[in-house]
């Protein structure tokens, strides 16, 4: 996207005045005109938030859609046209709403059916920002058919497809049993798991990205995905160069094996163990430590011999340190792990009291109100310990558009610590 030379609005009123000529020429008959609107939309929703919370106001999203549904009359014009859309959308309800009332969401989707990779690309990316957090368009657009389109789209020689249409079934799947289901109907799970070993960087990180949402909480796709031969790639992904890659597998590992016999010790025969308390003593990012810290975590989850080889592997001695001398988020950490490492586990119990963890394990789990992990007839809820998960690396634009963005900038956890997006 070209980057647009333009101060700052000192008030709402006053993007009202740079957005309007914009959705004026949007009705143009000139396609040029029409295209170099969106375009221009698009770059101000991304300059500054008055802009973008102003474009309800300025009635820019309902024009905008019509060049998707009837005006659109260059690959070029569509493109600019979602870019903006996708722009608008993003974080901003109001916005969403809007573009859903306008029919945005079956314009999207039939862009899913394009013969354009591009067109295909920014669709999704643009569907995963209206689903995201919200329950009602993940249904929306589950029920008009795009994950079976999405799915196609992993199955396609396109590299530009892979990254987004895993970002937009992660969103899709998010919270969502139904739609977790919907995609394994869809067959959407070996595809997932094929692109774990991709060499497209992008579709790498989004895989992961997926496959966590896919995992959560639901042991049919578990266990689908460890059919499928993901417990490998994941694994091999906790030592990849990018921290991006090693963050994301590290929580897909913890969404995996979290209660399931199965993928616990998958991973474990696989060295997923070694690789994870390697994290604890590295020189890494805290939140890459923390979900490194969550996926064992999900190891040991009432599963002995995978108790016993976290200990062996060293993680004991860095989680009590980190359960007394760290800060209350790293507190809670090292509380929730050695929770359940010491649950029915006596030799792990003594270890911890040896190296002064007792009491402060027993303070912590008081004031965390989060308690040990109860018997096998009487456990906690899975949220107990997917609450504590840490953030991954967010969406990604995967494939260019044709204004040329779709770089990845930067990695980290979803907010504060630099997430991977696109220049959309």
């Amino acid at each position: 996207l070209m980057t647009l030379h333009v101060n700052p609005p000192v008030c709402a009123l006053d993007a009202q005045c740079k957005l309007e000529p914009w959705v004026k020429h949007l009705r143009s008959k000139n396609p040029a005109k029409r295209s170099e609107a969106a375009l221009a939309l698009a770059g101000l929703a991304k300059e500054n938030h008055l802009y973008q919370a102003g474009i309800v106001q300025a009635e820019g999203i309902r024009p905008l859609v019509r060049l998707l549904v009837a005006h659109a009359e260059t690959s070029e014009e569509r493109v600019n046209a979602i870019i903006a859309l996708d722009n608008f959308a993003k974080g901003n309800v109001e916005n969403q709403l809007a573009i859903a009332a306008a029919d945005g969401i079956a314009a999207l989707i039939e862009e899913l059916r394009s013969d354009r990779a591009t067109e295909r690309s920014r669709a999704a990316f643009a569907l995963a920002h209206l689903a995201e957090g919200n329950p009602e368009h993940q249904v929306a657009i589950a029920n008009a058919g795009a994950i079976e389109h999405l799915v196609h789209q992993l199955l396609t020689d396109s590299t530009g497809d892979h990254g987004n249409a895993a970002y937009a079934l992660a969103r899709l799947c998010e919270g969502s049993a139904e739609n977790q289901n919907a995609m394994a109907a869809a067959g959407g799970i070996e595809p997932l798991a094929r692109q774990l070993g991709s060499d497209t960087a992008v579709a790498l990180l989004m895989s992961a990205f997926c496959l966590a949402r896919l995992a959560d909480g639901n042991r049919d796709t578990q266990l689908a995905l460890l059919e499928a031969g993901a417990v490998e790639p994941l694994t091999r992904s906790l030592t990849a160069d990018t921290a991006g890659e090693r963050s994301n597998a590290a929580i897909a590992v913890a969404r995996m094996a979290s209660d399931n016999r199965d993928t616990q010790e998958a991973f474990a025969k696989a060295g997923a163990v070694e690789h994870l308390v390697k994290e604890l003593f590295s020189d890494v990012a805290a939140q890459e430590k923390r979900n490194a810290i969550f996926a064992l975590a999900a190891l040991a989850m009432y599963n002995a011999p995978n108790q016993q080889a976290i200990a062996a592997a060293g993680a004991l001695e860095p989680l009590v340190h980190k359960l007394r001398n760290g800060n209350e988020a790293e507190r809670g950490e090292a509380t929730l792990a050695l929770s359940h490492l010491v649950k029915g586990n006596e030799e792990n119990k003594l270890a911890i009291g040896k190296l002064g963890g007792v009491e402060p394990l027993m303070r912590e789990l008081k004031l965390q109100n989060i308690g040990p992990p109860l018997s096998p007839s009487k456990r906690q809820p899975k949220k107990t310990l997917l609450e504590y998960f840490g953030e991954e690396v967010e969406g990604t634009e995967g494939a260019k558009g044709a204004e040329g963005a779709g770089s990845v900038q930067g990695a980290g956890s979803v907010e504060g610590a630099g997430s991977v997006e696109g220049a959309g």
